[in-house]
């Protein structure tokens, strides 16, 4: 198949075989979240919150995949990755808005801790709502 582009790699990740594509070419990492009574995960969501990570390119797709339980403080650590994950080469950010709801999701360089800011409107607008959010950037 030869060396994957980002775009060709983005659309083998958002198609629904990319599990065929994850087979050698990207190790999977999970990620465990912090605080389980304000993001949760039921059976539709469980398990699906990862790291797909390839070494050859350093390319990363983090994936969130969970609901909000209650309100989270205004600043918050949603998640971790297990410490033998890569961690990012840069700032990975992203700017979600779900209604009026604006949400700012993000990971440092060089961390495996993955946060998240409420920036503005009604949060009891989007609880008990499943959210999929992807990072992506390049990873070590």
């Amino acid at each position: 198949m030869g060396v994957l582009s980002p775009f060709k790699l983005y659309i083998y990740m958002t198609t629904k075989n990319y599990r065929y594509y994850e087979r050698g070419y990207f190790d999977l990492y999970n990620i465990t979240y912090n605080d389980t009574t304000t993001f949760g995960q039921d059976e539709q969501t469980i398990g699906k919150s990862k790291l797909s990570y390839n070494k050859l390119t350093g390319l990363g797709v983090l994936k969130l995949d969970f609901g909000f339980l209650k309100a989270p403080n205004l600043v918050a650590k949603i998640a971790s990755l297990p410490n033998e994950a890569p961690t990012p080469n840069s700032l990975i950010e992203e700017s979600v808005n779900i209604g009026e709801v604006s949400f700012a999701f993000w990971i440092e360089q060089g961390s495996r801790t993955i946060n998240i800011k409420h920036i503005s409107g009604d949060f009891s607008t989007v609880l008990n709502r499943r959210m999929i959010i992807n990072l992506i950037g390049l990873w070590s």
